[in-house]
């Protein structure tokens, strides 16, 4: 079974990385969460790990995170993508700002930093937000759920940084979050969709061209929230991890390769399940799965896949007060997936290295 250690990092201290690190690095800097602490602001927590271990003057450098930097977006900012919309070369952002109709663009300078918030009309209520190429002309699209209208708003990329008016779609009630990929293996890529509160799980199937077809519904539980995707039962068909923070517990709605679903399992997650992700964990050629629980109980669960659709009972692993987001990544480079987790309570970045 994979095993983690704890590492527990502030975000808002640099602890001690030098200037010459600093400098060396600047271009290498990828955003690694971006945090909203008020109404109407993001904040960037910069990755400093990639970049200090090619670079001579971070020899012996420990890998934290910067302070926050604070960008003016919209009303407020609840969901954030990152995709190079202008074609420059440097990564730029998408904030969607739930307090109003608007999702936020802003092109990023190539030095860590970012230019001014442009706002492009979505739907009401904005709340999450994906990047991919919907239309194939390799420029960077967004899609972007809307919870107030009920419905799911297309941004076609010119490729300059700008978008063309929004194309909505109808889905469940109340929509939180959105995904991408190709579920039904035609090469175009298509959206899944949380209704926080229908229940369901909006599919919508790609045409290629940045339209979809129609809406289909699959049940997921009673209050489904986030979604994670991956192959968990080594069909060659992507399937779908389903957070529900009212059953508790993590839906798996395994794909038939034409687009459509079936609930196989629910598994329990804590009382207050937030955030999932998807990885390999022990290393067994088997999808794993990582979930917050934003409760009273200050952990995550990890549950190894048994690679038929099924997967073995949490395991618990103790990080910050009301963990809320999470992501994997190798941060040590050791060829085995971490964990980063953003703790809402004492505003911290706990890490998991993972010594399975």
């Amino acid at each position: 079974m994979a095993t983690v250690t704890t590492k527990v990092v502030n975000y808002l201290d640099a602890n001690g990385i030098s200037a010459a690190c600093k400098q060396a690095i600047l271009p290498l800097l990828n955003p690694l969460a971006v945090l909203s602490v008020t109404s109407q602001t993001i904040r960037v927590v910069w990755d400093y790990l990639s970049g200090a271990q090619n670079s001579s003057a971070c020899v012996g450098a420990v890998a934290t995170f910067a302070g926050g930097v604070s960008y003016g977006a919209g009303s407020g900012p609840y969901d954030v993508t990152s995709s190079d919309f202008n074609g420059d070369g440097k990564p730029d952002l998408a904030v969607t700002d739930s307090g109003s109709t608007t999702a936020s663009v802003l092109l990023g300078k190539g030095d860590g930093t970012f230019g001014a918030a442009v706002n492009y009309g979505v739907g009401l209520g904005p709340t999450g937000i994906a990047t991919a190429d919907f239309n194939r002309d390799g420029k960077a699209d967004l899609a972007v759920a809307n919870w107030a209208s009920n419905d799911v708003s297309i941004l076609l990329g010119k490729g300059d940084g700008t978008f063309r008016a929004a194309v909505n779609y109808t889905v469940g009630t109340n929509p939180l979050y959105v995904d991408i990929s190709d579920f039904n293996k035609d090469g175009r890529l298509d959206l899944a969709v949380t209704n926080f509160d229908s229940g369901t799980v909006s599919i919508l199937l790609g045409i290629g061209n940045g339209t979809f077809q129609g809406t289909i519904n699959y049940g997921a539980g009673s209050v489904p929230r986030i979604i994670s995707i991956g192959d968990f039962n080594k069909d060659g068909n992507l399937d779908l991890a389903v957070v529900d923070v009212d059953l508790k517990n993590v839906a798996i709605l395994l794909g038939a390769g034409d687009g459509s679903f079936q609930v196989a399992g629910n598994y329990g997650v804590g009382s207050a399940p937030l955030g999932i992700v998807t990885d390999d964990f022990n290393a067994d050629g088997k999808a794993d799965l990582a979930v917050t629980d934003n409760g009273a109980g200050s952990s995550i669960s990890v549950l190894l896949g048994k690679g038929d659709g099924t997967f073995q009972g949490a395991v618990k692993y103790v990080v910050g007060s009301r963990p809320c987001g999470i992501v994997t990544d190798d941060f040590n480079l050791d060829g085995k997936p971490d964990l980063a987790i953003a703790n809402e309570g004492p505003d911290t970045v706990t890490v998991l290295l993972n010594s399975g």
